[in-house]
């Protein structure tokens, strides 16, 4: 926590070698999340692992995002393997509405 007495500097260090720019997403993600149906899913390709796993993080924050508007909508993320190209499949599961309150 700082106090009133402590100064903020403005330094110029360099910037660090692990930052990465924003993982790139299909423009028409949002309008897909938004239309699918349930039981539907959809298949997008990654080029190796480590991609995978930046597209699945921006994809899983594109549907916390999306999911603001309609809390109820569920989806899967899960690592999938299309026609020997790697990827990801993204699943639209039953409504939190659906499933009876015990």
């Amino acid at each position: 926590m700082m106090t009133e007495e402590e100064d903020i500097v403005i330094e110029d260090v360099g910037m660090p070698r692990s930052i990465r720019r924003a993982e790139k997403l299909p423009s028409s993600l949002n309008k897909t999340l938004a239309d699918m149906v349930i039981g539907k899913s959809f298949f997008l390709k990654t080029n190796n692992a480590e991609h995978t796993n930046r597209k699945i993080g921006a994809i899983r924050q594109r549907i916390f995002r999306q999911t603001k508007d309609s809390p109820e909508k569920i989806f899967s993320v899960h690592r999938e393997t299309k026609n020997g190209v790697g990827g990801i499949r993204i699943y639209r599961l039953e409504d939190d509405k659906d499933y009876e309150q015990t």
